[in-house]
């Protein structure tokens, strides 16, 4: 995967952990958290305004 590998160039693939997961199954304590949300989720009408 292009991300991963990016990470570890980085030197970053101890600190990081990098899921594809509904956030709903998703449990524990973390330092932080980055929610990417889907492209659909924007709305097709409002695409041009956002994209």
């Amino acid at each position: 995967m292009h991300r991963r590998t990016r990470i570890a160039r980085a030197g970053l693939a101890g600190r990081v952990d990098l899921r594809l997961a509904d956030y709903r199954d998703t449990h524990g304590q973390f330092d932080a958290i980055a929610s990417i949300e889907v492209f659909e989720a924007v709305g097709e009408r409002y695409w041009l305004a956002n994209f």
